[in-house]
């Protein structure tokens, strides 16, 4: 079957990972410092690949590319979005990503993202924006090292979704896993990393220059509306609709049909079941593709669904997914 692509994730060592990919959902991990899994991935710097079917083993790059009769046209040369699990044991450093821009004559995608909280302290927190008024400002505070007073701290708990445009200054703090889902870009400007040393004694880079040009000066706030769905057997919440992709939350008690004749990226956090007749569990990630138009999952599961804006609105004027 290739309605549905069942994928195969990438795992990164990071300084700042630990264990919980493993503790969570089971994963082999390869080390004790594994921060991100790349779940839903057509990044060239860790394709995630198919897993079953008549693709099995295939990247999801070279696929999107080859048998584009599965996503359907309008999403660019490039597959869209990227989905990721971010387990930080530590603070990731103080960073902020680029909007889109054109390069050498080619557009290249920005990294605008969000957060789904799956774990994290009774004080958790994010850092969230800044407090400068002005460029002058913003660089006179990162020159005396007076991170604290620039840097925003947002408290957290499990199940918040918080949208971080292009250009917002964050971090993920310690003792906190996410569910993020991202343009596809691997770009990271460094403002501040703690002084922290890798493996071998030496500080990570900085990339101040880059960071100053991308960042938005001042922090523009970003107010998320979530709009509740009730099925029969389901609450399903919108929480996500922005310029990118939008972005549900499916809790799944018995039987739930989902409608859209776009493809879909799907991630199961808890629970296990049937969808579209397979089986699934806690921890898969999968693609409806557009050779069908209909998933109807059954079983207790919470899923998170995201879709990718098509380019040509007037094609699709029914942007939302439908529930019943």
């Amino acid at each position: 079957m290739s309605d549905l692509l069942f994928m195969t994730p990438v795992f990164k060592h990071r300084i700042w990972g630990g264990t919980g990919l493993k503790d969570l959902f089971g994963y082999e991990i390869p080390d004790q410092n594994t921060g991100e899994c790349w779940c839903i991935s057509a990044h060239p710097n860790g394709p995630s690949t198919v897993k079953g079917g008549p693709y099995d083993g295939m990247a999801l790059d070279v696929l999107y590319l080859v048998e584009r009769h599965l996503f359907g046209d309008g999403y660019g040369e490039q597959f869209p979005l990227l989905v990721k699990l971010l387990d930080a044991k530590a603070d990731l450093s103080v960073q902020v990503h680029p909007k889109d821009r054109i390069v050498n004559h080619q557009w290249v995608p920005g990294k605008s993202e969000c957060w789904y909280v799956l774990k994290t302290d009774p004080d958790g927190a994010v850092i969230l924006g800044h407090r400068a008024s002005s460029k002058a400002c913003f660089e006179k505070l990162i020159k005396e090292g007076r991170y604290d007073d620039l840097l925003i701290q947002q408290p957290i708990k499990q199940g918040d979704v918080i949208d971080v445009p292009a250009g917002t200054v964050h971090a993920i703090l310690k003792n906190t896993m996410v569910l993020e889902t991202q343009q596809s870009s691997d770009v990271t400007y460094r403002l501040y990393d703690y002084d922290r040393k890798d493996a071998s004694g030496k500080k990570r880079d900085l990339h101040l220059e880059d960071a100053l040009l991308v960042t938005t000066i001042p922090h523009q706030e970003v107010i998320t509306s979530k709009q509740i769905i009730k099925s029969s057997h389901a609450t399903i919440t919108r929480h996500i609709n922005n310029a990118y992709f939008e972005l549900y939350e499916c809790v799944v008690e018995e039987k739930l049909s989902i409608t859209h004749e776009r493809f879909l990226l799907m991630s199961c956090l808890e629970g296990k079941g049937l969808i579209n007749g397979s089986p699934f569990t806690k921890g898969d990630h999968l693609i409806k593709t557009i050779l069908t138009n209909e998933v109807v999952i059954e079983g207790h599961a919470t899923w998170i669904i995201s879709t990718p804006h098509h380019k040509n609105k007037e094609a699709f004027p029914h942007e939302h997914l439908e529930f019943r």
